[in-house]
């Protein structure tokens, strides 16, 4: 049973769809105003639409479903105040409004596209329907609900004794604050334009019954839901910000015009919030899709953001969040395309349960954050079963995460990262993994996905810092501290642009160093899948490996030359059973040290006392 959150009632209600016999659902939804790209904030209206699609899609409806293209009549304020928003964009990029309409709907479908958002069934712009909107304020002002002053044609507010049903407003107290300046004509404060009288100046207008005119921004919704939907429709969409003045305003007229609230469901998504404040582009905090893209992060990350909040709670974006939620969906997509191939069977009752609460999560008001963790059970299973994949596959109709390309084939390794393998990269004083090298702003989310590619590739490898001589050295990481070498030693030279010549010849002694450190890591790595260092004081320990439960230093000497203040600082502080050099030295043993030559280090045994 779908259950939907209704603004009108204040209440969850079973959904029911008007036309039951033919399984139709007839949707409103309020669409952008072109005269501007549409910003993050505004996409999250749109996916809560997309999502609300996709739940009925998911539960055997057909759609019927509108969404308006604003390309006239919105002033910049709600309360009939200020210029027309697309004729005011037009005059300050020297542009024709016509023009400005067709860039900016251009890129809102090609934003949302980029978000997995369907286009609803029409599309309906406002200039292509003005006739509509005429006859609709005729009718209005035949049922006695609205009047002319020389300004235009307003909506009688009095007339209404259920205006303000909607948001719930005092309307005492907002008749005692409304401005009437706008209009002195106006019967009461609260009266909107519906209809407006188009000074010569203005580029947008249309003959008409009352002269040249063009829509009030309200009256262009209630005439194209009419349109294709009839007097009364399902489900009305928009934003929380659309409540106390448009939407209130759409029931008005169309109880004027047909005696009838045009919507069953009224349904509403709450604000973007921007690091817990207003998004204002006076603090330079207004992102688009673009920006997101910029920062190199896929725009179905910021759907599955959406996600993690319910639409009837406020989502805080942070640029951390967004990362965040990039690694988990790049995670999901990873474990579902591990059950791809998968051959285990699982019981048909498990599927079912999977499939229950996930229908139940959607059910429940569009409930996609539990819906998104029945998803991440699913993918998390250590059998690898097609079975899983396809259930998957199913929830993703609704999800529209992709979850079955796999994160390789969306991340995007930041170019920043081939720093790693720049001169001053290799110098061994700075051979620690820096992310304020890559990015003097970067943070260890931003880059954690691409470093997990990297690794899983098996193109490098990662040696942690340990802070503490204590099993396991895993529980003692620092996470934001670690050396990186590449899997392959000549892809380092080659990619460093060494001569080979003057290594052997022994003229770039620091490079040398380098080269042989990533040598040992190369052999030293596959005999246990880890790696440590350790740093203390003033001195580092290039490895630290375990044999047979002992901790045992390494130290790494291209040459012959086997002096090390590091080393012995180590031992005499630790006192470990004994201790690995490894260098161009032969075998030996001295002052409990191990000493083992380059060419020789594959005899190191890790599950052996004995350097055979």
């Amino acid at each position: 049973m779908l259950r939907l959150w209704n603004t009108l009632t204040r209440e969850k209600e079973e959904f029911v769809p008007i036309n039951l016999k033919d399984n139709i659902v007839t949707i409103y939804s309020c669409g952008p105003t072109v005269y501007n790209r549409a910003h993050i904030g505004n996409m999250r209206a749109y996916v809560f639409m997309d999502t609300l699609r996709k739940v009925l899609k998911y539960n055997g409806y057909k759609l019927n479903h509108v969404m308006n293209i604003t390309d006239v009549g919105h002033l910049t304020s709600d309360a009939d105040e200020g210029e027309d928003k697309m004729e005011k964009s037009a005059k300050e990029k020297n542009m024709s409004v016509y023009e400005i309409a067709r860039i900016y709907t251009e890129a809102f479908f090609n934003d949302i596209n980029k978000l997995n958002i369907e286009s609803p069934e029409h599309i309906a712009k406002a200039t292509e329907h003005i006739k509509q909107m005429e006859n609709y304020v005729i009718k209005i002002m035949d049922n006695g609900y609205a009047y002319e002053t020389s300004k235009g044609v307003y909506f009688d507010t009095s007339k209404l004794k259920s205006y303000g049903e909607l948001s719930r407003i005092d309307l005492e107290n907002q008749k005692a604050g409304a401005r009437i300046e706008v209009d002195p004509e106006k019967k009461n404060p609260l009266d909107f334009a519906i209809w407006i009288k188009s000074p010569k100046e203005h580029i947008m207008k249309w003959d008409s019954k009352f002269g040249k005119c063009y829509p009030g921004w309200h009256i262009e919704c209630s005439a194209m839901s009419k349109e294709y939907l009839g007097d009364v429709f399902d489900i009305h969409t928009g934003g929380v910000d659309h409540i106390p003045v448009h939407h209130e305003n759409e029931i008005a007229q169309s109880k004027g015009a047909t005696g009838k609230n045009p919507a069953h469901f009224w349904m509403h998504v709450e604000f973007l919030l921007i690091n817990n404040g207003k998004m204002s582009k006076s603090l330079g905090n207004v992102y688009l899709i673009d920006d997101l893209e910029k920062k190199r992060i896929e725009p179905l990350s910021y759907r599955y953001l959406c996600f993690t909040s319910h639409y009837r709670n406020k989502l805080n974006f942070t640029w951390e969040a967004i990362e965040s939620a990039q690694k988990s969906l790049h995670r999901l997509r990873n474990l579902t395309k591990l059950h791809e191939n998968g051959s285990e069977n699982i019981e048909k009752r498990e599927i079912d349960k999977y499939e229950l609460e996930f229908l139940e999560a959607i059910n429940d008001d569009l409930n996609i954050p539990l819906a998104i963790s029945v998803a991440w059970e699913i993918a998390k299973q250590e059998k690898k079963s097609r079975q899983y994949y396809e259930l998957l596959m199913k929830f993703d109709k609704v999800l529209s995460l992709n979850l079955n390309c796999g994160a390789e084939n969306k991340v995007v390794i930041p170019e920043e990262i081939a720093k790693l393998l720049e001169d001053r990269e290799l110098a061994r004083e700075n051979n620690t993994f820096k992310y304020s090298i890559v990015d003097k702003d970067a943070r260890r989310i931003r880059y954690e996905s691409s470093l997990d590619w990297l690794l899983a590739s098996n193109m490098i490898i990662k040696c942690d810092l340990t802070e503490k001589i204590a099993s396991p050295l895993k529980a003692f990481i620092n996470n934001d501290k670690f050396k990186l070498y590449l899997s392959d030693v000549g892809l380092l030279r080659s990619l460093s642009n060494l001569d080979y010549k003057e290594i052997l010849l022994d003229k770039n002694e620091m490079y040398k160093g380098v080269l042989t450190e990533n040598y040992i890591a190369c052999e030293l790595y596959p005999k246990s899948k880890e790696l440590y260092y350790y740093t203390f004081d003033k001195y580092e320990i290039d490895f630290l490996i375990k044999i047979d439960g002992d901790i045992i230093p390494v130290e790494v000497k291209s040459g012959r030359r086997t002096n090390s203040k590091s080393l012995n600082e180590y031992i005499n502080k630790y006192n470990p059973n004994y201790s690995i050099r490894i260098s161009l030295k032969n075998f030996g043993f001295e002052n409990n040290i191990k000493s083992v030559p380059l060419y020789a280090v594959f005899c190191i045994n890790k599950q052996k006392s004995e350097i055979i």
